[in-house]
């Protein structure tokens, strides 16, 4: 699977895309590095993770939003993002284990 964190003109990261390989049922801590060269101080801004991955012949895309707060120069994530990441990789998970278990029910008639 392809991640890809979407930030404003006022942050960056070095590490902006990345492929990982996952098995089923796996579970990983994935980080991206953001640097802060000209966002304000006690301002919010939007960002998100796009996730992609195939699945056979079919292409899906997740975004996930969240919200960067900037204070005292540094940047603090929201705490929401862990929870909807791993809620959206266990979905991912149970999509790609059901369609095996109906592909090998399908094969088997």
């Amino acid at each position: 699977m392809r991640l890809r964190i979407v930030l404003p003109d006022e942050l960056s990261s070095d590490n902006a895309e990345m492929s990982v390989q996952m098995h089923e049922l796996e579970e990983r801590k994935i980080k991206f590095a953001i640097r802060n060269f000209s966002a304000l101080k006690n301002s919010n801004y939007q960002a998100y993770i796009l996730l992609e991955y195939e699945y056979g012949t079919i292409h899906y895309t997740k975004s996930l939003p969240m919200t960067i707060k900037v204070e005292d120069m540094q940047i603090k994530r929201n705490p929401l993002l862990k929870d909807s990441i791993f809620i959206s990789l266990t979905l991912l998970l149970i999509v790609l284990s059901g369609a095996y278990i109906y592909k090998k029910r399908k094969n088997k008639r």
